[in-house]
């Protein structure tokens, strides 16, 4: 009687059956598991199922995954599902010596632990002398903590340079940076997140509905519940008493994470994406965002001559490999250095009115190095960052503005501040010239250097 109930008792497929079933079923799918049986819907019992074996004793589950392998390759079958369990020494590229070669679209359900072992799970279905290249999917849920797992892999992903350096224009989900939470940009907004639990005070520029509103939480709470509630949640990771060296370690937050209720972690995740995307901006208006190797940003860019084939011998496919050689000029002249100037004093004057930030901008300007190099003085034009007094984005007539900033005190250490009507007769036209001359003279020992030359040149390979 007992077993009669049981089979009465319409329970849900495992997930693995229920994808099988609904992409036609074990004749349509290639199964590369280590399981030894599963349910298979039996046709014409409308939605009822039954179980059995994979090999049905005729061979090996070896054995058996190998052949279901040859299957996909043969185009047999056209999908193909490989658990952890077998996917060692499993190839399904698109192999050039394989009847399918149909470009693969490699579809990752649940990401691993470690990031080597994603690495190794992508390279299933990109390796060499193979047809063409797959397209990755990642799949992940909304849920805070589980980004843990995605940043690891996209950290990992990203050393491997081609996978994440191609068009940043594609879609989205083509782009693994957006997952890499442990970045020089993740750790300055965990910082200023932390900063902001100890001070009460929401980081300039995040909005607390809009944090509201992404992680569904109550839109009615107010400034003082929403830091008392991650506090809470700061306790409860055993990180409300951390070391200043510790405040912008991103692995440990994900990880601690993971320990929270799901409300919690999305509203502690969210509200670290929102002070993220703050200090992207940030970066971004100051020009300091590093994009990777996607765009080449100077003031003039000129194409020496029309793009060649090249590699003609090794194409593989039927894309053309294009060489084409491209001159840069990242140098700032006068003109454009006064304009910042004069817009950067402009904010300071109507921020000095409202009394909103006093001391910002007062120290930009243009400075004159205290020493020659090379019978020549160096001149330079820094910019106060907002809000913080003792930084400066330093911009220079040979090299435009740079990606590193500069403290006060090294700026005055170094530099005396000029005024702009001396710096006008000292940086015209003629000696921005000498500016790039004198720079380049610096590096003329070494002649394959480039570092401090306002014009480059460069090679730009596509397909």
């Amino acid at each position: 009687m007992l077993l009669e109930c049981i089979a009465k008792i319409d329970l849900p497929n495992s997930p693995l059956d229920e994808l099988i079933d609904q992409l036609g079923g074990p004749g349509n799918v290639a199964e590369m598991t280590g399981r030894k049986g599963r349910l298979v819907r039996a046709k014409g019992n409308g939605d009822r199922v039954h179980y059995e074996l994979r090999d049905k004793g005729i061979c090996t589950l070896e054995s058996l995954n190998n052949n279901e392998r040859s299957s996909f390759m043969d185009g047999k079958k056209l999908i193909a599902i490989i658990s952890d369990a077998a996917s060692t020494g499993i190839s399904l590229h698109s192999d050039l010596g394989a009847k399918n070669r149909r470009r693969r679209l490699h579809i990752t359900m649940e990401l691993p632990w470690s990031a080597d072992k994603a690495v190794q799970q992508l390279g299933r279905s990109h390796r060499a002398n193979q047809h063409s290249g797959p397209l990755y999917m990642l799949m992940t849920t909304n849920v805070g903590g589980e980004r843990r797992f995605a940043a690891a892999v996209a950290k990992r992903l990203q050393t491997l340079g081609a996978l994440t350096k191609g068009d940043r224009r594609a879609a989205t989900g083509a782009e693994f940076s957006e997952f890499n939470f442990d970045t020089a940009y993740g750790r300055s907004a965990l910082r200023q997140m932390y900063n902001s639990l100890r001070t009460m005070q929401m980081v300039g520029g995040v909005n607390l509905q809009k944090v509201c509103s992404l992680s569904g939480c109550d839109p009615s709470i107010t400034p003082e519940q929403f830091f008392s509630s991650l506090q809470s949640n700061m306790e409860a990771m055993g990180m409300n008493e951390m070391k200043e060296g510790d405040t912008g370690d991103v692995g440990r937050f994900l990880n601690r994470l993971l320990g929270l209720k799901i409300l919690n972690q999305n509203m502690m995740f969210v509200y670290f994406c929102e002070c993220l995307s703050v200090v992207i901006s940030t970066a971004k208006r100051e020009g300091r965002f590093n994009e990777g190797v996607t765009d080449i940003q100077a003031q003039s860019i000129v194409m020496v001559r029309e793009p060649k084939e090249v590699f003609k011998d090794y194409k593989l496919s039927h894309v053309p490999t294009m060489h084409t050689h491209v001159v840069v000029d990242r140098g700032v002249g006068w003109d454009m250095a006064l304009q910042l100037y004069e817009e950067q004093a402009a904010e300071h004057k109507s921020e000095v009115a409202d009394q909103s930030s006093p001391a910002a901008g007062r120290g930009s300007g243009f400075y004159c190095s205290r020493r020659e190099q090379y019978h020549q003085h160096l001149y330079l034009l820094a910019l106060q960052k907002e809000n913080s007094p003792h930084l400066f984005n330093i911009v220079r007539p040979n090299t435009g503005r740079s990606f590193f900033e500069e403290t006060k005190a090294d700026l005055l250490s170094k530099y005396v501040k000029i005024p702009p009507e001396k710096a006008g007769k000292l940086l015209n036209y003629h000696n921005y010239e000498n500016a790039l001359s004198m720079w380049h003279y610096t590096f003329v020992l070494c002649t394959y250097c480039t570092y401090s030359s306002g014009v480059l040149s460069f090679n730009v390979f596509t397909q």
